[in-house]
């Protein structure tokens, strides 16, 4: 009996032994294996920090690269030796940006600080643009540059309103205004009834009259167009039937792309006798337009 009760406390100890051996060992290797971890995390987040300084250096190296080759094309095509070397190299590469390259070229030649990444404005193919530049990124990269929209630049005002005071009838000639009301950028010729287009871009026009009629049992009417540089792109008419010497009114809207020097100007098209674009000193006839959009690109070079 009591062999029995010594083997069964002897298997006790060594089973506790081992327990213990076991669970020190397990504790062991928990410990190697967070120094493990550590140690690789460390590892790999100071390989990270060396990437992004590589990649930053390759970036400043490639942004200098360009910059020198564009440095050196102006040289070359600069034909005055006499000149400060400075000016002429400033003067040959500061120019309207086009890309966020530009804009950081631009910066570095006039020996300003690096840009921030933020928003700017360049030169798209017509009109000016806004865009996002992410100066973090490699000037190459596509996505450095962000577009945002279009920006309503235009290099001068231009808008009139004019009216007239008598009637008119003549047809196959511009209709003429005597009243100016608002005339910016002197584009609207009142004798001559011409707007002549002194920028590219898209303008509106809106025009309303209003047409007298006679006493008459047969139909008549009146025709207005709006001509564009000797071609009509757009007419308005009323008739009338079995009149009694009343009036009715007429309008044209348009919007057009026009390029500098184009005009445009009214026209009676067609008109039936007896009647007449009245007007008196209540100023019925109503001429006006603006510009919407400057092709601001046209207006730089």
């Amino acid at each position: 009996m009591m062999y029995g009760v010594f083997f069964v406390l002897l298997w006790t100890f060594a089973h506790a032994a081992i327990s213990l051996d076991l669970e020190e060992k397990f504790h062991q290797l928990h410990e190697n294996y967070i120094q493990f971890k550590d140690k690789v995390l460390a590892e790999l987040k100071e390989k990270d920090q060396q990437y992004k300084a590589l990649t930053a250096k390759v970036n400043q190296l490639e942004i200098k690269l360009q910059q020198q080759e564009s440095l050196t094309m102006a040289t070359q095509s600069e034909p005055s030796a006499g000149h400060n070397s400075t000016k002429v190299l400033r003067q040959a590469t500061v120019k309207v940006p086009t890309s966020c390259l530009d804009v950081y070229i631009n910066g570095q030649t006039t020996n300003m600080a690096t840009p921030l990444s933020g928003i700017y404005l360049i030169m798209g193919p017509k009109f000016v643009e806004t865009v996002f530049c992410d100066f973090t990124k490699l000037i190459t990269d596509p996505s450095s540059q962000r577009w945002i929209g279009y920006a309503d630049i235009k290099s001068a005002p231009i808008y009139f309103y004019v009216q007239r005071n008598t009637p008119f009838t003549a047809t196959n000639i511009p209709i003429p205004f005597q009243i100016e009301r608002v005339n910016i950028g002197g584009a609207m010729d009142l004798p001559s009834g011409k707007f002549t287009a002194p920028r590219d871009g898209t303008y509106f026009f809106s025009f309303a009259g209003l047409a007298q009629f006679p006493n008459s049992t047969s139909k008549v009417h009146l025709k207005i167009a709006l001509y564009f540089n000797g071609a009509y792109v757009g007419t308005s008419e009323c008739a009338e039937t079995n009149t009694a010497g009343h009036s009715s009114t007429l309008t044209l809207q348009l919007t057009l792309n026009l390029q500098k020097g184009v005009q445009v100007w009214l026209q009676i098209w067609a008109i039936t006798a007896g009647v007449s674009l009245w007007d008196s000193r209540y100023n019925h006839t109503h001429f006006t337009g603006w510009i919407l959009q400057e092709e601001i690109a046209n207006s730089l070079l």
